[in-house]
């Protein structure tokens, strides 16, 4: 369930190729221009667009992952809305509803579960 992920121009799939995990925007706009010339101001990109997320570090703060365009770590296409869901600590069992975009940002809006968790314990216990 939730396996979803955008459908991605062939421009958008060049784009993932040409980056490497950890690096985003920015490092494809200074070794391959061309791929991103609609941005008409790079320096007011924030470093989370096009982020190829890394296998060895915890991943960003999903704030509006579909707008962010993050990487998956080794093929060229955009989180699923199930491996956005695990980023953010729901059990795969979870049902997201809605259209694709209403789901992203289902996951996007959420507090991961196991911070509320702990947030929760932390307020109980000094109670």
């Amino acid at each position: 369930m939730n396996n979803l992920v955008s459908k991605s121009t062939d421009l958008v799939i060049e784009r993932y190729k040409n980056i490497n995990q950890g690096q985003n925007l920015i490092t494809l706009f200074k070794k391959n221009q061309h791929l991103v010339k609609n941005y008409r101001n790079i320096k007011n990109c924030h470093n989370w667009i096009y982020l190829r997320l890394p296998w060895n570090k915890s991943s960003v703060t999903l704030n509006n992952y579909r707008k962010n365009m993050l990487v998956h770590p080794i093929q060229h296409r955009g989180l699923s809305v199930r491996e956005a869901a695990r980023l953010q600590s729901f059990p795969d069992d979870y049902i997201f509803w809605g259209s694709l975009g209403y789901q992203q940002q289902q996951v996007a809006n959420a507090v991961p579960q196991l911070l509320a968790n702990k947030i929760a314990k932390i307020i109980r216990n000094n109670m």
